[in-house]
């Protein structure tokens, strides 16, 4: 279409960092993928639900070629801490969605495990410990059970943009 309307386009795609999260390597994974499973009943019996995608811990102390994490202590003890509060979070709804995982959005797996969150938003292939819960909902719906670290804007929120500094 642009060449037949006499335009012409170049493309440049720029990322000042791509971060690690497949499988294959997920011994050098950048995002939260636990090296193993707390022994939490809830926890176990969410594992023993995935078939079709089982998980596979990363082994401890791979080599990451962005070090996202100041310690592999540390780097545990995030990703346990938050896998357990996304339990908890996901046990406050009745029927919670598939793709609804402890560690954000994803349709296998425990999550994605980003935790790359910005001063705009907060996306939702983060932990849930970050993004979910609505501090305004009211006493009895299960949003009101957790207060969000980092409450998520969302499509629904109106957003005044005569205020925003772009």
């Amino acid at each position: 279409m642009a060449k037949k309307a006499g335009k012409e386009l170049d493309l440049t795609i720029w990322a000042a960092l791509r971060v690690e999260n497949r499988r294959a390597r997920r011994n050098r994974s950048e995002v939260l993928w636990p090296a193993g499973i707390p022994d939490a009943a809830e926890l176990q019996a969410y594992m023993a639900e995935e078939e079709k995608f089982p998980f596979e811990p990363r082994q401890p102390g791979g080599v990451l070629e962005h070090p996202v994490f100041s310690s592999e202590e540390g780097r545990q003890l995030l990703e346990r801490e938050l896998l357990l509060a996304g339990m908890r979070i996901r046990s406050f709804s009745q029927n919670p969605s598939r793709a609804l995982r402890p560690l954000g959005f994803s349709p296998f797996g425990l999550g994605f495990g980003s935790m790359i969150v910005t001063y705009r938003n907060c996306p939702n292939n983060t932990p849930l410990a970050l993004w979910w819960g609505d501090p305004d909902a009211a006493p009895e719906h299960p949003f009101s059970k957790w207060y969000p670290l980092l409450p998520r804007k969302t499509y629904a929120q109106e957003i005044d943009f005569d205020v925003i500094d772009l």
